[in-house]
This record gives C-alpha cells, sequence and structure tokens, in this order.
C-alpha cells in the first residue's frame, strides 16, 4: 500500500521499474560471507531451477563456494543473470541453457563474455595502495527480512523507546 497513491497493482515489470538501485562499497570478505550463507545460496538455488537445470545447480553453486574468492559466486550470479533474460527471449530452459552456464562459468577472469548490465558486484580501484583487502562495489534493490518478533527487547532498546537516554548518550554530552 501506498499512502500516498493508496491501492496499487503492479507488474513484476512496473515493481522493478520502481525500486531504487543502491550501490555500496565494502570489502570482498563481507560479501563474500554473505553471500556463501546458506540463505543467499538458497536464493540461488532457486534461481537456478526455475532454468530447469536440475541437480547442475548444485554443482555450479558448490564449485563457485569452494573457490574461495568473491568472483566465482559474483560470476554465478551474473551468469545467472544472463542466462534468465536469455530464457526470456530465445534459449530454453533446461539441457541448453544449463550449457550456457557452463560455458560462462568456465571462461577466463580476464575477458568475461558477460555485459556489465548483468553484475551485482564488480572488484573497485583501491583508493589506499597499503591496504590489503579487495574492496567491491555492490549494486541492488535493498530488502528487509523480518523474521519474528523479539522475545525480550535489550536494555539499550528499552531505554530509547522510553525516551530516558542511556549512559551512552551521557557520555555524548
Amino acid at each position: 500500500m501506498d499512502p500516498a497513491e493508496g491501492r496499487r497493482w503492479l507488474s513484476v515489470q512496473e515493481f522493478q521499474d520502481s525500486l531504487y538501485v543502491h550501490s555500496q562499497v565494502m570489502a570482498a570478505s563481507v560479501w563474500h560471507e554473505w553471500a556463501a550463507s546458506e540463505s543467499s545460496l538458497a536464493i540461488m538455488r532457486l534461481r537456478l531451477r526455475r532454468l530447469g537445470i536440475g541437480r547442475e545447480a548444485d554443482r555450479l553453486i558448490l564449485q563457485a563456494v569452494e573457490d574461495n574468492g568473491w568472483f566465482a559466486i559474483a560470476r554465478l550470479d551474473a551468469a545467472t543473470r544472463m542466462a534468465e533474460s536469455l530464457c526470456r527471449g530465445c534459449v530454453r530452459r533446461g539441457a541448453e541453457i544449463c550449457g550456457v552456464l557452463r560455458s560462462l562459468m568456465n571462461e577466463s577472469q580476464t575477458a568475461p563474455t558477460i555485459p556489465a548490465s548483468f553484475w551485482s558486484v564488480r572488484s573497485i580501484r583501491k583508493s589506499d595502495p597499503n591496504s590489503v583487502e579487495t574492496l567491491v562495489s555492490v549494486r541492488g534493490a535493498v530488502m528487509i527480512r523480518c523474521t519474528g518478533r523479539l522475545a525480550a527487547a535489550s536494555p539499550q532498546i528499552t531505554a530509547e523507546s522510553s525516551g530516558s537516554p542511556t549512559p551512552q548518550y551521557h557520555k555524548l554530552l
């Protein structure tokens, strides 16, 4: 429900077009930790299975996770986005798109054939030459997932909701 317009019924395309695409720079290790999490991999598995590739989805995911770097999972995500787009057009789901995915996953890192528009994670240049951490730029819509209610609020949350300042605020004053 949109408070400004009331109830609106949108097509998937209209909804996607209305999303704000956010970009965030972060350490590659932080992104990799999230991307290799079970909840993130479950979404990737679902997207791959919708392409009709069955058990091959698990093999592609395992191959990307075992790489231990951020790039393999990012490439699998980009290849999956490209495959989804191809399936909306001329390529059939199943064995045909599976062959395309395998080919995209086995290509060289130096000359990727996946267009930039399909990548949600890209490496960026380091601003500090002494830094050993690789930085990536992550692009996409921000989604918030609520999994339930807290049984008991922390003392800080309770104090903030009641309006009384916590000791941390006293330190600032």
